[in-house]
């Protein structure tokens, strides 16, 4: 199977509980398919920090057809028709840290496309992970943070080809099932799970102080207070938005920036257990973020 499949998964790693609920977030609706967000983003954005609970989630939007070599003439590629994933294992987080999928067309231990044949469509889904306050301190080391790279393998569906191969992989074969084709299971091992001893300085060390920048909010989930620091490198006005899954406003608030470092100060204490989306933008650029509030 070649790389185009293996892009696809490019995102799997989140960390949650089996009881823990995902959603899709819908600003990803128009994506032509992968994971989001990035391994960078999610590093950088989604770590753990001892002696809090923790919960992060990773959007997926699939794709439902991709190129494959031609098990019989190697000069040759095929289209591959999926009309469904799962996820084959996940290795190498720390003890505590489960992960759950979610999302409407998840069901049965996988996401189904729809469609059958070469007649397939994407499917929108998430994958969540939480651990506990406990769980998180246990994988945290005395100073500093411990990364855990995390390897997922991810499984497709072949629902049809072009040219037709069928005699070759009979349609409905789950990829993880062809190594006398020489074929399996795919690994994604470019995520890694942070787990610091203690709050990286008010997560402003993450920040460029020298830009329009805004960091995730903290603690993550919030208790009675979210606290979301960005960084200006002038006076400026700032507009600060919140929505619930369902993409209403619960929450809006301009503020009058100072040079450098700023703290939004959310009171949580008030809102729905869930996941929120939130906008932090300065009229020329506007970052979206995730919180959770428990």
């Amino acid at each position: 199977m070649k790389k185009t499949l293996l892009t696809l998964f490019a995102g799997v790693l989140v960390a949650g509980s089996a009881s823990a609920q995902c959603a899709f977030d819908p600003a990803y609706a128009s994506a032509s398919g992968n994971f989001f967000p990035d391994s960078v983003t999610f590093l950088a954005e989604q770590y753990a920090v001892a002696g809090s609970d923790y919960t992060g989630s990773v959007s997926i939007r699939t794709i439902s057809d991709t190129l494959v070599d031609n098990p019989v003439n190697p000069s040759q590629q095929i289209i591959a028709y999926i009309d469904a994933f799962k996820i084959f294992s996940v290795t190498g987080q720390p003890a505590g840290f489960t992960y759950t999928e979610g999302g409407t067309t998840f069901s049965n231990g996988q996401w189904n496309n729809g469609g059958s044949g070469t007649n397939t469509t994407p499917v929108e889904g998430c994958l969540g992970f939480n651990a506990s306050a406990a769980d998180v301190s246990a994988a945290a080391p005395a100073t500093g943070y411990t990364d855990y790279p995390v390897e997922v393998l991810v499984d497709a569906r072949i629902s049809g080809s072009s040219p037709d191969i069928s005699f070759l992989v009979p349609n409905g074969t789950w990829i993880s099932s062809l190594s006398s084709l020489g074929l399996g299971a795919l690994a994604v091992d470019n995520y890694v799970l942070r787990v610091y001893a203690e709050d990286p300085a008010g997560v402003t060390d993450l920040l460029n102080m020298n830009a329009f920048d805004v960091a995730q909010s903290y603690p993550n989930p919030a208790g009675a207070e979210a606290i979301i620091a960005f960084t200006t490198p002038a006076v400026e006005e700032v507009e600060f938005k919140v929505f619930n899954m369902l993409g209403a406003l619960v929450h809006t608030q301009t503020i009058m920036s100072e040079r450098g470092v700023n703290d939004i100060k959310l009171n949580t204490s008030r809102m729905s257990a869930g996941l929120y989306v939130y906008t932090v933008s300065n009229g020329a650029k506007t970052y979206t973020k995730k919180m959770t509030v428990k």
